[in-house]
């Protein structure tokens, strides 16, 4: 059902002639160049920009895996720039390992490799990509000689990059299905640096995972010659689960997990909601859901960093029946239960220091799991952001501006309703628009 491909950008280290002056500070040194570069996107102004730096950590250690040397850049010096030189002063026939991490929002800082390979990029909410994707890249055993003077690193983009299209080439003619949502379930909320990762239980993953609304997804419901869609991209950190069973199977029908099979709660889907109308039947109160997992084929259920997935879902006949994902059809023709999610205010507000600000949630079923954002309150109190107190009934919380700066509130809502709101506060000294 779908297929991948990878993406990278690259580091590269060229050892460069040395003065006399140089030689003269360590006569078997050499002068380093270390050239940090990403390749143009090439993607539509709603997705991340690919190549984008914001933050830059340089990280060089010794043959005995100690920091010998840490360099790092920031937004101020890094400007528009996509590529960086870094130089530095090494010992020739030395062996040193390299690494190198953007756009982690923070000054990584390990005092050897060891401790280097235990540190995680966290994002606060499932796009939080303004700054750019967050990347990594090492070379580890690299010896700098005359005959080794050019030296490429591999810096590769932390997230997976999951395009989707629909094919309603066969479905009949007296049923339509437009898309009202799509999103990625779970979502990781962190991953490692510089080694594998994979998602151990539920609480590692965000709520409601990278989300595209309605207007989004219109290019879903573009059909072009042959019932093929238009394509909508998605990110995420990596998830590697493995394999789906100890056992090939040949359908895409059968990977699809019984209802108590707790991989449910680590394996990432893309969950697609969707108003339906055929001669007989249509959405009522609630949408047609589709769930499938993804992964490497059939058989497996890997979401790789730095790989561009591409998938197409091809519904057939009614489009109600169970063929390589789950489809919750309680909704249609029937009279269940309205769900509803809404949170006062969300999007983006100005504050000034002192100022105090309720945010509020309210949604339905009232019985369905709410997070009211604890992680991310308790973060931006820590910074010094605001300060906080949670309303009596746990649905909304009273900030009270501290200091400049920009925090958020993440709110999210489960099972049947699935959905999130998040609000920016940027906090200013000044006075500026009033809330």
């Amino acid at each position: 059902m779908g297929r991948k491909g990878r993406i990278w950008c690259a580091v590269l280290i060229a050892a460069c002639s040395c003065s006399s002056k140089e030689l003269l500070q360590h006569e078997d040194s050499g002068r380093i160049e270390i050239r940090i570069s990403c390749s143009e996107p090439d993607t539509r102004a709603a997705d991340p920009d690919e190549g984008k730096l914001s933050d830059l950590t340089i990280m060089i250690f010794d043959e005995n895996g100690f920091l010998e040397e840490r360099k790092h850049f920031g937004q101020r010096e890094l400007g528009t720039q996509r590529e960086v030189t870094f130089e530095t002063t090494l010992l020739m026939n030395k062996e040193y390992s390299i690494f190198a991490c953007a756009n982690t929002g923070t000054v990584m800082q390990a005092s050897t490799v060891e401790e280097l390979k235990s540190l995680k990029c966290h994002i606060a909410y499932p796009d939080e990509y303004r700054e750019g994707i967050p990347m990594a890249g090492q070379i580890e055993g690299i010896t700098i000689d005359e005959d080794n003077t050019a030296i490429e690193v591999p810096l590769e983009r932390m997230m997976a990059k999951i395009s989707l299209r629909i094919d309603r080439g066969g479905l009949s003619e007296d049923v339509n299905m437009n898309v009202i949502s799509a999103r990625i379930g779970n979502c990781p909320r962190q991953s490692f640096l510089f080694k594998e990762n994979s998602v151990s239980s539920h609480d590692e993953c965000f709520a409601v995972g990278f989300t595209r609304n309605e207007s989004e997804c219109r290019v879903l419901n573009r059909n072009t010659d042959y019932g093929l869609s238009g394509e909508l991209s998605f990110y995420m950190l990596e998830n590697m689960q493995g394999d789906f069973s100890s056992y090939p199977i040949e359908n895409d029908q059968d990977k699809v997990f019984d209802r108590l099979d707790n991989r449910q709660e680590t394996c990432s889907y893309i969950e697609l909601k969707m108003d339906y109308e055929s001669a007989s039947l249509q959405s009522t109160s609630s949408p047609l859901i589709y769930r499938f997992y993804l992964g490497e084929g059939r058989n497996n259920l890997d979401i790789e960093r730095n790989c561009h997935y591409r998938i197409t879902v091809i519904p057939e006949d009614d489009g109600l029946s169970d063929e390589g994902w789950r489809t919750d059809k309680s909704g249609i023709g029937s009279g269940a239960d309205d769900t509803c999610f809404e949170m006062t205010p969300s999007g983006f507000v100005q504050a000034e220091v002192g100022d105090k600000l309720s945010v509020r949630c309210s949604y339905r079923p009232s019985e369905a799991p709410f997070d009211i954002g604890i992680e991310e309150l308790e973060q931006d109190r820590e910074r010094g952001i605001y300060d906080y107190s949670l309303d009596e009934d746990g649905k909304g919380v009273t900030l009270t501006m501290k200091a400049p700066g920009t925090g958020i509130v993440y709110m999210t809502a489960g099972e049947p309703i699935n959905e999130a709101g998040m609000l920016i506060i940027e906090v200013n000294n000044i006075k500026n628009n009033k809330l």
